[in-house]
């Protein structure tokens, strides 16, 4: 009666104390999210800290090779082989959910990454690219010697696009199935090293996670990537239970593939080689055996990258060029100073509770990159694993955290932090999260014992808590994104231009656009959208201005329908020529004038062009060989929009002088 009394005292304190460390955790998170005091949530996420590990009981992290966190007990509902896989289904439901829904408007458009990719994919299967599996490509057609993408992946979209379709569907598919993925993968990869809540509660944090499904959305070879490593790292923590070598031989060789996707497939290598190596010197007695399991590792993984590998050698400015880029020596080397370092860590460590990054492609635009709850209980998950960093699956995953995050670390400070590079750290982040919710209700619990209605105080807060996560992360992705003018900046580079070309597609009106818009963007994703087998790259549009194209359309009926798309500088202009011709505006989600759209018959352009003031049109042309020189001197993109800009904005000196020397 006297241990028992003792114990109840005990579990009591405990609860009292786990209580208040999430009390105090929610006021520091609180103080970030009013912007209150950096300096006073950082305080008080330190006592919570304290508070919570301080009173942890050491078995709720036994070190034995089942799990962590997994105490014997009575069998109960986790434990039935059903009710698991009900929850993995409800697992891919939820991740559906907020990968597939609206996925035609969010995000507004493709992007510049994923559209050159689609391109060179679609060369594939033209068969106007030679792509041996082993070989890489360059990702920018106007910049061959910059980033590289291995032929490998490429041959992965040229699949998806098979299935799917290579138009924006197709193309979104690429990222959309290997995060649907990811998902029961992370499920099954946590419940190696935990039970089967915590291993739940980690895939729901991150099924909603709109950092996550941000990313996912994109095109992206670091998804594919993120799956891959998942995979192999279930396939490790598997071979560390079991002793089982084919375990880490498949590991092994899954991280090789990795490395044919995401550059930051390095460090993914170096977590598990890391972890390995650390494993066999911390146990000497069996240090033969775990330098074994070291070496099927490594050899499934070379034979898996060996032909990659012989690229590289004979290419070795593909593998660093993009690194050599954006590294952090670069900066450090440019100011002369290590302030840089620092401010990168800074930046970093405060992006998952206080500022994210500030690329709306990444994550919600300066905003912590998790929700209100997540960010609570990850600091607290975080401070347990630091505590009983000893146990083996404990030291895997704080290798995972540590160097995974790196990737944005070791990288150019001016855009940090960056969510992308470090995506890696999203699954182990929400384990660290689920592992502190997860004790949180057990510990409650058991200082509930005596009340027999204790289910039903906890059960309300258990739903509460994650109704929170759900909705916060629906209302960041689906509510607060469409509405914010930063994001639809980023999002939409290309104005939607591709989208209505490609819907013009249908009619039989000539196409008009004038060189103001033709990025590369825009370029590029008008011939993902307008792609037809065997007609991948035929002209769907013209470029030039309209007071210039009577040449250009030379070969056309009068009664052919032009559309031109003009810049919202030439409405005037174009209004006062054609005041009785369809004419519309495109405005962006803010209201800003985007480009207008005129519709004329070729005879009516023809004879307005004919009746005009010389004089007037001659000063017209000036203006706009004027308005073209003032936007070559702020493009800066290596495309085809500067030499079009050039090109038109001489014709259009040419023809002025031509007027007035009448």
């Amino acid at each position: 009666m006297a241990r028992e009394a003792a114990a109840h005292v005990d579990e009591s304190r405990a609860g009292r104390s786990i209580a208040l460390a999430v009390f105090l955790g929610f006021f520091a998170q609180l103080s970030f999210a009013l912007d209150l005091s950096v300096a006073l949530g950082l305080v008080l996420y330190s006592v919570a800290t304290y508070l919570f590990v301080q009173f942890l009981p050491e078995d709720e992290f036994r070190d034995d090779s089942d799990a962590i966190l997994s105490k014997p007990g009575k069998a109960g509902l986790f434990d039935k082989v059903w009710f698991e896989w009900l929850l993995v289904f409800v697992l891919l439901l939820i991740t559906s959910l907020f990968r597939f829904y609206r996925l035609d408007s969010n995000p507004f458009s493709l992007s510049l990454d994923e559209g050159l990719t689609g391109l060179n994919a679609l060369e594939i299967i033209e068969g106007a690219k030679n792509a041996p599996l082993w070989g890489m490509t360059p990702l920018d057609r106007w910049k061959p010697d910059w980033v590289q993408t291995s032929n490998l992946y490429l041959h992965y979209v040229v699949l998806v696009f098979k299935l799917f379709g290579s138009g924006y569907f197709g193309l979104k598919m690429v990222s959309v199935l290997p995060a649907v993925a990811s998902v029961p993968v992370i499920y099954f990869l946590f419940k190696e090293c935990a039970n089967v809540r915590v291993a739940f509660l980690a895939a729901f944090l991150t099924a909603v996670s709109q950092w996550h499904v941000t990313i996912s959305r994109w095109g992206w070879d670091a998804v594919l990537m993120g799956l891959l490593q998942l995979i192999a790292y279930r396939l490790l923590i598997r071979g560390v239970k079991t002793g089982n070598k084919l375990h880490f031989a498949a590991s092994g060789g899954l991280i090789g593939l990795c490395l044919y996707t995401y550059i930051a497939a390095w460090i993914a290598l170096s977590i598990a080689i890391s972890f390995l190596i650390l494993r066999a010197l911390g146990d000497p007695q069996q240090r033969v055996s775990r330098l074994r399991e070291l070496s099927s590792f490594l050899a499934a993984c070379f034979l898996a990258f060996a032909p990659l590998g012989a690229h590289y050698f004979k290419h070795p400015g593909d593998l660093t060029i993009r690194v050599s880029e954006v590294s952090l020596a670069k900066a450090v080397s440019e100011t002369n100073s290590y302030i840089t370092l620092w401010e990168n860590f800074k930046n970093h460590a405060l992006m998952f509770n206080y500022k994210g990054d500030k690329n709306p492609r990444h994550s919600f635009p300066n905003e912590p990159v998790l929700d209100f709850v997540t960010s609570v209980f990850f600091i607290l998950g975080l401070a347990c694993c630091v505590r009983f960093w000893k146990r083996p699956h404990n030291l895997f995953l704080l290798l995972w955290f540590g160097l995974g995050i790196q990737g944005g670390l070791l990288a150019d400070p001016s855009a940090a932090p960056h969510a992308y590079r470090t995506m890696m750290i999203i699954p182990v982040i929400c384990f660290f999260a689920a592992t502190s919710l997860s004790l949180f209700f057990t510990l409650a619990r058991q200082a509930l014992a005596r009340l027999q209605s204790r289910n039903m105080i906890l059960l309300p807060v258990c739903i509460a808590l994650l109704g929170y996560v759900f909705v916060a992360n629906y209302w960041t992705y689906f509510v607060k994104r469409p509405k914010s003018s930063q994001v639809w900046e980023e999002e939409g580079r290309d104005g939607g231009i591709p989208a209505r070309i490609s819907s013009y597609r249908k009619e039989s009106a000539l196409l008009l656009v004038d060189p103001l818009f033709l990025w590369k963007v825009v370029v590029v994703n008008t011939w993902i959208l307008t792609y037809r087998p065997g007609k991948l790259f035929e002209p769907v549009l013209v470029s030039g201005n309209l007071l210039l194209s009577e040449k250009k359309l030379a070969q056309y009926s009068d009664q052919r329908q032009l559309i031109y798309f003009y810049p919202p500088e030439f409405t005037r202009m174009i209004r006062s020529l054609f005041p009785e011709e369809p004419n519309e505006a495109a405005y962006s989600p803010s209201g800003e004038p985007l480009y207008g759209i005129v519709k004329v018959n070729l005879g009516a352009l023809r004879e307005r062009l004919r009746s005009a003031d010389k004089r007037k049109l001659a000063d017209a042309l000036a203006n706009i060989a004027l308005f073209y020189g003032t936007q070559l001197r702020v493009d800066a993109e290596v495309g085809p929009r500067r030499q079009l800009l050039v090109d038109e904005s001489n014709a259009a000196l040419a023809a002025a002088r031509q007027l007035t020397t009448r």
